[in-house]
């Protein structure tokens, strides 16, 4: 996926899940079904590397990683 596709999909997100705000006291079903939509969208950016939120690629940390041994 290219980041003009990433900005134009979050920008999609975005204009779903500010649609299911305003109509939430309306119709609360339907607004689930915009706010849902909206976070498939953002799921299959993060899956693509892009952040779902914000403009910006994050890097997915490569390296090993253990749990904190307890100190005596």
């Amino acid at each position: 996926m290219k980041k003009k596709e990433a900005d134009r999909l979050r920008e999609i997100a975005n204009v779903l899940d500010d649609h299911s705000y305003d109509i939430y006291r309306e119709n609360s079903k339907q607004a689930r079904w915009f706010h849902w939509a909206a976070n498939e969208i953002r799921v299959v950016l993060m899956e693509a590397g892009y952040n779902g939120i914000i403009d910006a690629k994050y890097s997915k940390p490569e390296g090993k990683w253990e749990l904190n041994k307890e100190e005596k």
